[in-house]
């Protein structure tokens, strides 16, 4: 990345402020007693005021005064200038920040960590669900999807919540967010895989996971010389008005504590992720996740550039939609388990009494739910060693394993009677329910909760429970996605709390609202960043 500074500013704000108070305009008055003096025009915005005593006559004296309008909240000197700022280095911001830099405008992007990649965006499961792609993948399987099938499932999903409008644009263009990962090289898996809530499988694993996505986005941006600002928190958004007219730029405390102003040419991208590990809109917005852990990065997703962007006016919706991810690390919060294997389609869930209460491929709320639902607000789950073994979303799986049983939330047998008897699993049940679930495999279907994808998969041996040694993961829900945020339209401008459109707002990624609905399908996440930080920075950089 270049280590030259960003671009110094070129002008300062309005230069006769310095002498507004020798800028008073007397009023003609006439000699003769009885004239009137002309009416005086009052300003609206008023935070100045002149006066002057003009003497014409022994006998007449006028006070005159001029309403002279003054902003404070803009700064005199701006530290920065560019074209287009980008708050925010995951996903969304690198990619809204390449492809304003592509259309030609000159960008700085401004991030609060001290380097880029301590952000969700680089810990993430490397998953991307898309109905097609250069890579061919549904044709070779044959599999029938379409950008109407994703539509709806994501539309279906979010409990009709979402706005068609914008899942329109996310659907049909979900196939050129995996293109562009693929065009820089990363490499996918041969397969897709069934993640839950969809119809058909449609789900992408990028091969090293998120890293190699992460990684590939960020060599892209560094090989632009893009101009970033590090150790920047944004803490207030600078508009021409104070509740209207265009963005100008924003205010960022920097590492020394001092506050940095940045000037937007022609507009700003939020992409600063959601608010899992802000308490305070937590508790406002769904109180009845407060308390919970969160799998998201420490130091991320707090909120506060949604909250300076609600401070000008920036409309909100779906801010009570929080999802956790049903399975998480029991001890830690952590994403980073074993137990996310039935995320993908691998092994079931059962509770203390060893039997399954939901159908693995459900949506993530439905599973959180019944999750929390169960015995002491947690699940298992019970996996062999195909399923340990091609789980490689966090790295080595047998390295996650041995930290999770040395931990004691996860226990591992050479037999179903000994795992439950290691985990306190009620023994009886749990053998039945593996016997039973193999059933189900070898028969292509589930009486119990109608797991989707046994029909197609009948006799798939990956499926079945029956390769020792066995594995029993202890899990619960942690707090992992926010999709509820700033109101955007297709154009990724963020609207005000009228509907009307922010001049030289943008954003992109979690930090929207309105395209998941009331529960984000996993997979998705993703796509949403590259489709709509695409779209944010390059209208950015047009000034549309």
């Amino acid at each position: 990345m270049s280590s030259s500074p960003p671009e110094k500013p070129r002008s300062t704000r309005r230069e006769f402020l310095a002498g507004v108070a020798g800028a008073i305009v007397g009023l003609a008055v006439g000699a003769a007693a009885g004239s009137q003096a002309f009416p005086r025009k009052i300003t609206e915005t008023v935070t100045q005021t002149a006066t002057q005593t003009v003497e014409k006559t022994a006998s007449v004296t006028q006070t005159v005064t001029q309403k002279v309008e003054v902003k404070p909240w803009i700064p005199d000197k701006w530290d920065y200038e560019t074209d287009v700022v980008v708050v925010g280095g995951g996903f969304a911001g690198l990619r809204a920040a390449i492809a304003a830099y592509d259309e030609g405008a000159s960008v700085l992007l401004v991030e609060k960590q001290p380097q880029l990649g301590l952000c969700n965006s680089a810990v993430c499961g490397g998953i991307m669900n898309a109905w097609t792609s250069k890579l061919k993948l549904q044709e070779k399987l044959g599999i029938q999807d379409s950008a109407e099938l994703q539509y709806q499932d994501t539309l279906k999903s979010g409990d009709y919540m979402g706005d068609p409008e914008l899942i329109r644009v996310f659907a049909e263009n979900a196939p050129r967010a995996v293109d562009f990962f693929v065009d820089l090289g990363v490499q996918f898996a041969d397969t897709l895989s069934w993640a839950g809530g969809h119809s058909v499988p449609r789900t992408y694993s990028a091969v090293g996971s998120c890293p190699a996505l992460y990684n590939a986005i960020k060599k892209a941006f560094e090989s632009r010389n893009i101009k970033a600002l590090f150790k920047h928190k944004v803490i207030e958004i600078i508009r021409d008005g104070k509740n209207e007219g265009r963005v100008l730029g924003i205010k960022a405390i920097g590492p020394d504590g001092k506050p940095v102003y940045i000037k937007a040419r022609k507009g700003v991208v939020l992409a600063a992720g959601g608010f899992s590990l802000s308490q305070e809109l937590v508790k406002r917005h769904a109180p009845k996740f407060a308390g919970l852990p969160s799998t998201n990065v420490p130091g991320t997703t707090t909120g506060e550039v949604l909250m300076a962007a609600m401070a000008i006016g920036a409309g909100t919706r779906g801010m009570d939609y929080i999802q956790c991810w049903p399975m998480c690390d029991y001890q830690t919060g952590s994403l980073a388990t074993l137990a996310a294997v039935t995320e993908i389609g691998g092994g079931i869930l059962v509770n203390i009494n060893g039997k399954r209460f939901v159908e693995e491929l459900e949506r993530r709320d439905v599973r959180r739910d019944a999750v929390l639902a169960q015995p002491g607000g947690f699940a298992f789950a019970i996996l062999d060693y195909d399923h340990v073994a091609n789980f490689r979303a966090f790295g080595d799986p047998f390295v996650i394993a041995e930290d999770q049983i040395k931990r004691g939330v996860a226990w591992k047998a050479d037999t179903i009677e000994e795992l439950a008897e290691k985990a306190g699993i009620n023994k009886e049940n749990l053998v039945q329910t593996v016997q039973n679930w193999n059933r189900y495999v070898d028969e292509g279907y589930d009486p119990e909760f109608k797991r989707r994808d046994l029909p197609s998969r009948k006799g798939d041996p990956y499926l079945k429970i029956d390769k020792p040694p066995f594995y029993a993961i202890k899990g619960r829900p942690s707090i992992h996605h926010t999709m509820g945020g700033l109101y955007i339209n297709v154009n990724a401008q963020v609207r005000d709390v009228y509907g009307n459109v922010i001049p030289g707002l943008y954003a992109a990624g979690e930090i929207t609202g309105g395209i998941h609905g009331t529960n984000r399908l996993g997979g998705n996440a993703i796509v949403d960043c590259i489709v709509f930080g695409e779209i944010a920075g390059r209208n950015a950089a047009r000034g549309i």
